[in-house]
């Protein structure tokens, strides 16, 4: 057994559990991080996706974060209202599209920043920083890999930072 910032590690836990723990473990990390943005770790990655894909609709937003569209009503509505997103029908009886305001895009700049540097801190305690670059990449290569087919590709550009989705409804908005 090994313990790690409080969380305990059980060699017959499962790879799965592992993860999800982690998850867990980083979502809390980057909420302190994010705490002088105020913005949630959830708010962060609709921002994030949203700075690299103007123009989609929640339901592509929650396939993105894996969460309900539910969840995503809910985030689209808080961060509309503190002025961060647009919602804009295209036309009528279309979907409405998602575009970040200047303040948006503004934010998730200032909030990919700080999270850039967590994600390396993190990494930095727990490989060689040869081995950085690689561990960042095996990351995303297993995320992909276990994407649904109609689910997003993860990319190096800040889309995507992952997690399960719990957290993504709005809970502990600022």
């Amino acid at each position: 057994m090994s313990r790690t910032s409080g969380a305990t590690v059980v060699r017959s836990d499962s790879w799965t559990s592992v993860v999800a723990k982690l998850g867990r473990l980083v979502e809390r990390r980057m909420q302190a991080v994010l705490a002088e943005q105020e913005i949630t770790a959830g708010q962060f990655m609709a921002l994030s996706h949203l700075a690299s894909h103007p123009g989609i609709n929640r339901a592509d937003l929650a396939r993105a974060l894996q969460v309900t569209p539910q969840a995503v009503s809910g985030l689209v509505g808080q961060l509309a209202d503190r002025g961060l997103l647009d919602r804009t029908a295209s036309r009528p009886g279309h979907s409405i599209e998602l575009r970040l305001t200047l303040a948006g895009e503004e934010t998730v700049r200032q909030a990919e920043a700080l999270v850039d540097a967590l994600s390396r801190q993190l990494l930095a305690q727990c490989v060689r920083p040869e081995s950085v670059a690689s561990m960042d990449g095996a990351f995303r290569h297993v995320l992909n890999r276990l994407t649904p087919p109609n689910g997003p590709a993860v990319n190096g550009n800040g889309a995507g930072h992952g997690g399960n989705g719990s957290g993504l409804n709005g809970a502990g908005a600022r």
